[in-house]
């Protein structure tokens, strides 16, 4: 029954107050200094400072990527793992009738089947989210190297001096580091926001 209880409500402030203790959070609140950063670098040396922003973008390009890939997957695996545990409370509150009945195997088979897909979307979004993931880490570390690598060029060209060149590869690091974060950390902010937007449409439907 629609108002029967529901232990889905907790499940779903367990699963924001995961999120907002875990180090996922730490990107949104690096984020807003991001352009700081790219700014200081540009301030530098505006050719270290272009190779940050272009960084930036791409890494950027590859978060919304990210989300793109992953999206309908998480959304699908999130639905199916609800769809599950709620056929497993409604089992637990009718357990005697349910045994009496013989419908035991047929509520267990739904539950299992519906479980399966869940796990099957998850797996699919976590292999496309890795590879990302993957790429993302690989072109920040590519990019940190090159940043290095510039400073030290100009350097040699007398054009920045060593402090210069340290202090751009670090703030470049700094700035970097969030976006690559966001990609990292997208399942489990995904799974937050789909679980703050559900109880949010929960409390407005009491009025």
């Amino acid at each position: 029954h629609k108002d029967a209880p529901s232990f889905q409500g907790l499940r779903d402030l367990a699963t924001c107050h995961t999120f907002l203790s875990s180090p996922g959070i730490f990107p949104i609140m690096d984020a807003p200094w991001t352009p700081v950063f790219l700014l200081v670098v540009f301030l530098l040396y505006p050719a270290l400072g272009g190779l940050a922003v272009g960084g930036s973008l791409i890494l950027l390009a590859l978060a919304v990527t990210n989300e793109a890939a992953t999206r309908k997957h998480l959304a699908r695996s999130s639905e199916g793992l609800i769809r599950a545990t709620e056929d497993a409370d409604a089992a637990m509150r009718n357990a005697d009738v349910i045994k009496a009945m013989g419908m035991l195997p047929a509520l267990a088979a739904r539950w299992s089947a519906r479980n399966g897909e869940a796990l099957i979307a998850h797996e699919m979004a976590s292999l496309r989210g890795g590879r990302i993931g993957a790429v993302s880490k690989f072109f920040r570390l590519t990019l940190q190297i090159a940043v290095l690598g510039l400073g030290a060029y100009l350097v040699l060209q007398s054009e920045l001096t060593p402090g210069g060149m340290i202090a751009g590869s670090i703030l470049a690091a700094r700035a970097l580091a969030p976006i690559d974060m966001v990609i990292g950390s997208w399942k489990s902010a995904s799974a937050a926001w789909r679980a703050w937007k559900s109880r949010r449409r929960a409390i407005w439907a009491r009025f």
